[in-house]
């Protein structure tokens, strides 16, 4: 929002006259044909200023998952011991920080109102999945000095799954209020 202030998008058009700097004409835009008409790099300014404020949610939820999109392979029990060289804490490490990420998205995911779920797109629900069956390997996988009681009791689960069934039940209530408050129009074939 201080982006399109700054650039002067958030005021009403207003004919532009001549300035102190009138002799200087190569400063002044070209003449419009409508004192009420924007640019298209105006309009694109605004659209752009407006588009990225409103989906800085969206924007940390997709970069908390692929964080755990990358620290995910530590839970993965293909890869054996050896596959991590002379760096035995390596894998250790890669966990710590996979469920610190899941616990991220989930945050982020909790931050997001529950009248935007309809506009979550299957790919979004298909990563919100991807990320709950991480954390649930997560709390379930044992070795390599991994404790799952920690990651139990770093994320609750069962809690988890809980508040998001109840956000999507606000949802799905918030959707059944608009559609009874927005007015229908008359089919012309009734």
């Amino acid at each position: 929002m201080a982006l399109m202030i700054d650039l002067g998008l958030n005021k009403a058009i207003s004919p532009r006259g001549k300035t102190a700097l009138g002799s200087m004409a190569y400063f002044r835009p070209p003449d419009r044909q409508s004192s009420t008409e924007r640019t298209l790099e105006e309009r694109r300014a605004f659209l752009g200023v407006l588009y990225v404020t409103s989906s800085q949610e969206f924007l940390s939820l997709h970069y908390s998952f692929l964080q755990v999109f990358l620290y995910e392979v530590a839970v993965h029990d293909t890869i054996a011991n050896t596959g991590y060289g002379a760096l035995p804490m390596t894998r250790l490490k890669m966990l710590f920080t996979c469920l610190d990420v899941v616990k991220q998205f989930f945050e982020n995911f909790g931050a997001i109102s529950p009248a935007h779920y309809f506009n979550f797109t299957y790919f979004t629900w298909s990563l919100a999945g991807h990320v709950s069956v991480v954390l649930s390997k997560l709390c379930i996988f044992s070795g390599d000095s991994w404790d799952p009681n920690f990651a139990r009791s770093t994320i609750d689960f069962p809690a988890m799954v809980h508040e998001m069934q109840e956000k999507l039940k606000q949802a799905a209530a918030l959707a059944e209020q608009s559609v009874r408050h927005t007015p229908q129009a008359q089919s012309p074939y009734r």
